[in-house]
């Protein structure tokens, strides 16, 4: 086990590093398609990881940026369960980390998706950017991960 992924086992951060990817897909495709604006508000937080105040996101996103095909790879072809998968992720926060991290790390994580779901959507740059049906996976996310605002 790498230093760099204490506490987290291999294991468990292999689930981590498909959280942010997950979480970009159910909001991106929860309108039945992910467009351009969404794929590159992704690559946009992808190159901007350094700016999280959530040290394992941080890391976390740095990884993804050269595992990503991997990671999409591992998703898409396993049919992976993103609600178990998100269970998962909070319960491994809530175990390992500092209650204040762990509320850090899944507030981040909520705002990776706000990000995705606001950079598309609108007419002529006017209204809600974000679609009900995004606004519902985001409320998801937010349920599964034990966010509240």
């Amino acid at each position: 086990m790498s230093q760099s992924h204490a506490p987290f086992t291999d294991a468990e951060w292999e689930t981590l590093l498909k959280a942010p990817v997950l979480v970009f897909l159910l909001v991106a495709a929860m309108d039945g398609k992910v467009d351009e604006k969404e794929v590159k508000s992704f690559q946009k937080i992808l190159r901007e990881a350094a700016t999280y105040k959530s040290e394992l996101l941080r890391s976390i996103l740095i990884e993804t940026i050269e595992k990503i095909p991997a990671i999409l790879g591992q998703i898409l072809s396993a049919g992976a369960d993103a609600g178990r998968t998100l269970t998962d992720v909070k319960n491994l926060v809530e175990s390992k980390l500092s209650a204040e991290d762990a509320k850090l790390f899944k507030h981040s994580l909520l705002y990776v998706g706000k990000q995705v779901a606001e950079s598309s959507g609108g007419f002529l740059g006017f209204g809600s950017k974000m679609s009900k049906e995004e606004k519902a996976a985001l409320n998801a996310v937010a349920l599964i991960l034990g966010v509240t605002e």
